[in-house]
């Protein structure tokens, strides 16, 4: 054999041997790779770091900006929405129901409620509704409906109409126990959420509200339809 026959070829490129399992490899990294993008994308999002800045809808809800959030005290709680969204259009919807419907439009309401309570597995969801359903049929207190409002929206509490009910909840228990600092306190960070936040009808409830101080007989009606609206920003 010749010299330059035995090193004929050295120093050409290797050919590529395809296999389907190094096609298959690539392919989990690359997905992988993705996945783990949209979850840390998810994650700062719904804390408020990127994204969704004031005016960016979450489930049709407006998200409050990143400051607005902290300044209130919201500012690294994440908002989801969903079942929270349900469960307060259904309480809502229910007190309508209990002040100009009929026994049986309210029956159907609560049963259809308990039905849902029944199916989930939200612990703190049933303990919420315990008391408005106890009463329901036969009346309950504004008190019972504004607590299970608040309640229910802390659990989401960076959507601005969430926090509204939220200081909303606050106002009036600070309001009930005769706290007027507490209760300025409140009103001070509904006036920034509505101002940040609310639309013309919203902002035409507060300032009803808030001209139904003192002894006003009608503010509880007023704070729950107040609440009611909020929660739908």
């Amino acid at each position: 054999m010749r010299a330059n026959d035995a090193g004929k070829g050295w120093g050409k490129p290797q050919s590529f041997k395809f296999s389907w399992q190094r096609l298959a490899l690539v392919l989990f990294l690359a997905i992988w790779a993705l996945f783990s993008l949209w979850l840390l994308s998810y994650y700062l999002e719904s804390i408020g770091l990127i994204g969704a800045g004031a005016g960016t809808g979450a489930n049709g809800h407006m998200r409050m900006d990143f400051s607005n959030a902290k300044a209130l005290g919201f500012g690294m709680m994440s908002a989801s929405s969903g079942e929270t969204d349900d469960y307060l259009t259904a309480l809502f919807t229910l007190r309508q129901t209990a002040k100009n419907g009929t026994y049986a439009d309210l029956s159907i309401q609560t049963d259809g409620i308990r039905a849902k309570l029944t199916t989930g597995d939200n612990e703190a969801s049933r303990m919420t509704w315990a008391p408005v359903l106890s009463c329901a049929n036969s009346g309950c207190d504004n008190r019972v409906y504004i607590q299970a409002a608040g309640e229910l929206a802390a659990r989401d509490p960076r959507l601005a109409g969430h926090a509204m009910v939220i200081e909303a909840t606050y106002w009036y228990d600070a309001r009930a126990a005769g706290d007027e600092t507490a209760a300025a306190k409140a009103v001070a960070k509904l006036d920034s959420l509505v101002k940040a936040y609310g639309n013309a009808d919203l902002t035409a409830r507060f300032s009803g509200l808030t001209e139904c101080s003192g002894r006003c007989p009608l503010f509880e009606e007023l704070l729950i339809d107040f609440m009611a609206s909020a929660s739908k920003i």
